[in-house]
């Protein structure tokens, strides 16, 4: 005798459907509530014997290229997906600092400290990224560039900054950036 792992009951039919030969997952805590989450970026989450897959990405089916080859998701196919949640995991895949870059995305502010670009996203929030340089200067001379996620409601790149430090645009005002 075979185990199922669920049995769906209509009023005239019965779906069973059989354990599966491969469930991969991570245990989370959201809210203090221990969580498991079906989740594998190396493959797909669910195997079945008849070769039946998913690919699962934090709790998201998702195409299985986004899993098996990364490298070909482009802009077209993220920004033609319609499951606002799948296009989440394919922004995370393609960089969300490259998916703003590449996808002409709004300057809405730019000065000194920094440039807030947003990106429209159908059915969704739009993506507020604030582009700042560190003020420390590498060994070679360079400064380094990092993406910071802001609320979409930031409008100034000044607001976005001084955000990012829990203050207001008015109170922030460095001296000194070391």
């Amino acid at each position: 005798m075979q185990s199922a792992s669920e049995a769906f009951f209509l009023s005239n039919a019965v779906f069973v459907r059989p354990q599966p030969v491969k469930l991969e997952y991570r245990d989370t805590q959201v809210s203090g509530t221990h969580e498991v989450i079906l989740h594998s970026e190396t493959g797909p989450a669910l195997v079945f014997e008849d070769g039946y897959k998913q690919y699962i990405i934090n709790g998201v089916r998702v195409p299985p290229v986004v899993v098996e080859n990364p490298s070909l998701i482009s802009l077209p196919m993220i920004d033609g997906e319609r499951n606002v949640e799948v296009r989440r995991v394919m922004i995370e895949k393609y960089g969300l600092a490259r998916y703003i870059q590449d996808s002409g995305a709004e300057i809405l502010d730019s000065d000194a400290f920094g440039t807030l670009h947003r990106k429209t996203q159908p059915n969704d929030d739009p993506i507020h990224l604030l582009e700042v340089k560190n003020s420390t200067v590498e060994s070679d001379g360079s400064r380094k560039t990092y993406f910071l996620r802001v609320p979409p409601e930031l409008t100034s790149a000044r607001a976005a900054v001084a955000w990012t430090f829990g203050l207001e645009a008015d109170d922030y005002g460095p001296i000194v950036e070391t």
